[in-house]
């Protein structure tokens, strides 16, 4: 019988051999990531624990879904484990806060932000993402997102370039837009 590959088969393997080679993770974690990630993909309908427990043939528990998201995974490890080709590849790295709309009293984060869309300050959450970006294939990936907190102290700004210099150790390695452009920009960072 021969196996058809399509985007879908590729993505699933890429995201199984990603979650191996990360070194700390237990093996029933890789066992529910992998699980998880084939069952996020295909989900119809709004994605949430109850739904995914409803569409995930009986496999693991409501109970123990919420559990398996509670745990600690060290993202970082498995951003460079599947990602550490791109290091040879020309890429950039970009920052964009991001506004969600949200309701209700009790939702940590909830302020008002700038929606690019509307054009106006709403009330919702808002996350800042920072994304390694290749040049040639014009696709950003995720490295990075943080909860941007109504309650912080400063001006926003001085938020989203501390979220840059907490992560410029990780982002160095990965950016290649010829020497020069790096090393101004370790030193535009620097003097942040």
């Amino acid at each position: 019988m021969k196996q058809t590959t399509n985007a879908f088969n590729k993505a699933i393997g890429f995201v199984t051999a990603s979650i191996d080679e990360v070194i700390g993770m237990t093996k029933p974690q890789r066992k529910f990531l992998q699980w998880v990630f084939e069952k996020w993909v295909m989900l119809p309908v709004r994605h949430n624990f109850l739904n995914i427990f409803r569409y995930g043939d009986g496999q693991y528990s409501e109970k123990s879904i919420r559990h398996q998201f509670g745990r600690k995974m060290n993202f970082p490890a498995w951003f460079d484990s599947a990602f550490g080709s791109m290091k040879r590849k020309e890429c950039i790295v970009a920052f964009d806060p991001s506004y969600i709309p949200k309701s209700g009293k009790m939702t940590y984060g909830k302020g008002h932000y700038w929606s690019g869309k509307d054009q106006q300050t709403k009330p919702g959450l808002e996350i800042g993402c920072l994304a390694l970006v290749d040049v040639e294939d014009r696709t950003a990936y995720s490295m990075e997102a943080v909860q941007t907190s109504a309650h912080r102290t400063g001006k926003l700004m001085d938020h989203y370039v501390g979220i840059v210099k907490d992560n410029i150790d990780r982002i160095m390695p990965w950016i290649y837009y010829g020497e020069k452009a790096s090393g101004a920009l370790c030193v535009f960072l620097q003097a942040l």
